[in-house]
């Protein structure tokens, strides 16, 4: 999957499910951030609806056209929301087409450089930069 990260079109999300927080977004071509943002969810939704939008969003608009990769941040374990692990759910789905890379939270966050102000999309983008990251190193070998 290195190549298609270095030369393609790839989109880092750090899932959520609209509650508290809102979905950010990523998108990368050949390697390069070219844009980033926030899928704005309305809270007051049910949880159903929250993740309808959420798939509508990804699918019709950031994941239009289809990446060759999405990158998600890898939930798991019991401290995981059920509404969370339904986001992933959704994001995957929307993304149907594309090829599937999870990324540990302790990996992308043991890369990530001083003066990081923690939001939805810089999270995101900076899954997308570990995971490229890692894919140029992986070039170079």
């Amino acid at each position: 999957m290195k190549g298609k990260l270095l030369t393609g079109r790839v989109v880092a999300i750090d899932p959520a499910s609209g509650s508290t927080s809102m979905p950010g977004w990523a998108l990368f071509q050949e390697g390069a951030l070219v844009a980033k943002g926030v899928v704005q969810l309305n809270p007051k939704l049910p949880v159903q609806g929250r993740l309808n939008a959420l798939f509508f969003a990804l699918s019709e608009g950031i994941g239009h056209p289809p990446p060759d990769v999405i990158i998600i941040e890898e939930i798991r374990g019991r401290m995981a929301h059920v509404f969370l692990t339904w986001a992933c759910g959704v994001i995957v789905s929307a993304f149907s087409e594309s090829e599937l890379l999870e990324l540990p939270i302790g990996f992308w966050k043991a890369v990530i450089p001083e003066g990081y102000e923690k939001s939805d999309e810089e999270d995101a983008m900076h899954i997308g930069l570990a995971a490229i990251e890692l894919a140029k190193e992986l070039q170079d070998d």
